[in-house]
């Protein structure tokens, strides 16, 4: 009598750590170097998409839209690059490429994209405040009429026999008004008035002539400010959207370089 029987799938056990870190960094410093280089060259040919970008500003619509385009390869390309570098440097497993292989490879190239992901956010956040500080490095009146308000803060005391220069406390007070007549609200009638009668006293206007100024103004920072909140969602669209196809090229890269790792076309 013969018996027959068929043998149970081997299970194989691998005593490697499931994220090999050396792999992932090296994907991650390779993914935010290659982001420094290619948003270096687009902002030097103008495609940069920062809101206080001038280009951002005067670019019409089919140029916003290859800024956002730019951006979008640069995520794709920076996290292409990590993920595969990440995928390829794995440590080979002695098994056949299975699933599981393949799934793994994906984890490399997602974590590679969330630790290039961490260290660009850092690192803009620290430029940030470097810049910001060397721009403006006084708070105060100063830093209030700044920004977008500035100039028509600047405009609404312009001409006649003005005070010079306009106090401080009057230029805050200004700022202040205007940046609040951009609310849904706007502003009230007796905070329109207060602010016509401190432009036609400091300016010796009639009362007359200070309210157009102050009209004129009013609609301007509207404007502006409006235009800011539009760039600012564009902005914010176009950077969430591109650090969900890093994620997907970084992840898909990575299966790929292992593919490449293991021999398997």
């Amino acid at each position: 009598m013969s018996f027959t029987s068929e043998a149970a799938p081997a299970t194989v056990s691998v005593s490697t750590s499931y994220i090999q870190w050396r792999g992932v960094w090296a994907g991650a410093f390779v993914a935010a170097a290659v982001t420094f280089l290619l948003i270096t060259f687009g902002s030097a040919i103008g495609l940069a998409v920062a809101p206080l970008a001038p280009t951002w500003r005067t670019a019409s619509v089919p140029f916003s839209i290859l800024s956002g385009l730019w951006i979008l390869a640069v995520a794709i390309g920076s996290g292409a690059a990590g993920g595969y570098i990440a995928g390829r440097t794995r440590t080979t497993w002695h098994v056949a490429h299975t699933d599981e292989v393949e799934f793994r490879d994906g984890v490399h190239g997602l974590v590679v994209w969330a630790v290039a992901l961490t260290m660009g956010a850092l690192l803009s956040a620290a430029s940030g405040m470097v810049l910001a500080s060397a721009v403006n490095p006084v708070t105060g009146p100063q830093a209030a009429s700044g920004g977008a308000v500035a100039y028509e803060v600047d405009r609404l005391f312009r001409g006649g026999p003005a005070v010079t220069p306009i106090p401080p406390d009057v230029r805050e007070e200004a700022s202040r008004a205007l940046v609040a007549s951009s609310s849904g609200s706007g502003l009230t009638q007796d905070d329109r008035a207060d602010l016509v009668r401190i432009v036609s006293q400091t300016t010796r206007a009639s009362p007359a002539d200070a309210g157009t100024r102050v009209d004129q103004s009013i609609a301007l920072v509207r404007q502006k400010l409006q235009a800011l909140r539009h760039g600012a969602i564009i902005l914010a669209f176009i950077t969430a959207a591109a650090a969900a196809a890093a994620a997907v090229a970084a992840a898909e890269a990575a299966r790929l370089g292992g593919r490449k790792r293991d021999g398997v076309s």
